[in-house]
């Protein structure tokens, strides 16, 4: 059954109350089942699952909190804040699978869906990766590899729109086309070290960490993901966290986050290069 409607509840950091709550008290709203392959079960409302979605919630509302006091595109809570998120979001993910009794075949050195040009990434997460790979003696390396594989989508995006005209395909459709045709190159991410195991693994994004995979690894290569036998799919976080994280990139992009993992690294390492003295 579902609870009743209240008032509803500000965001404690932003005073804001253009969300819609429902009860209890300090439940998040209900999310929507997102599209294809995204897989929401139905059953993730446990009160162990609630206690990380909003676990999750808070973390994001205290990063804006950081956020709006501090000028600085990095402040001084950020890492703190960011892990949390990630942490909260990774047991939440791990309840679901649990709870849900769903198998991913997904480890060390699988990495075969590392070869995607990785969309969809918060701004939080790019200021926070930044600042971890900055002190490596390699930074400077992963910087120019990272450049390399947003030029490389950056000409496909271009081909497609020149090639798939619209009526026909819309900018989604574009979207979709471009990175295919970029995982065909069969790039790997910068970030993979020489085993293919993941070298930001702590750092990683939620997108990267929210595909997962019920098929061998096998068939999340470029030539096999369409396969009957692939089954991979996506767990993003519910809806109104995900909201909260896309105000939340408004309010830190200072440097053009275009919402890729590669393309706003390098925006962001031009810009701070820009600002130097």
């Amino acid at each position: 059954m579902k609870s009743a409607p209240i008032k509803p509840k500000p965001c404690p950091a932003t005073g804001c109350a253009d969300e819609s709550w429902t009860g209890p008290e300090g439940l998040l709203p209900a999310t929507f089942q997102w599209e294809p392959p995204a897989l929401l079960p139905s059953t993730r409302r446990d009160d162990t699952s609630l206690a990380w979605i909003l676990a999750m919630d808070r973390a994001t509302c205290a990063l804006w909190s950081a956020s709006l006091s501090d000028s600085s595109p990095f402040p001084g809570s950020l890492e703190k804040h960011a892990g949390a998120i990630h942490q909260a979001y990774q047991a939440w993910q791990d309840s679901q699978l649990e709870r849900n009794r769903i198998a991913v075949h997904c480890g060390p050195g699988c990495s075969s869906c590392c070869n995607q040009y990785p969309l969809g990434i918060h701004a939080f997460e790019i200021l926070a990766l930044f600042r971890w790979l900055e002190p490596r003696p390699d930074f400077p390396s992963l910087i120019a590899q990272c450049r390399a594989r947003r030029d490389n989508y950056q000409a496909w995006t271009e081909f497609v729109k020149i090639s798939y005209p619209p009526p026909r395909f819309d900018d989604g459709d574009r979207e979709a086309l471009a990175q295919e045709h970029d995982f065909d190159d069969g790039q790997p991410c910068p970030f993979l070290d020489h085993q293919g195991s993941c070298g930001i693994h702590q750092a990683r994004p939620l997108t990267c960490r929210m595909f997962l995979s019920r098929s061998p690894a096998a068939f999340c290569t470029s030539q096999l993901n369409t396969a009957p036998e692939a089954d991979q799919f996506t767990l993003p976080p519910e809806e109104a966290v995900t909201l909260r994280l896309w105000k939340l990139d408004r309010l830190m992009d200072c440097w053009g986050h275009d919402g890729s993992l590669f393309g706003s690294l390098v925006a962001l390492h031009d810009h701070l290069q820009r600002k130097s003295p």
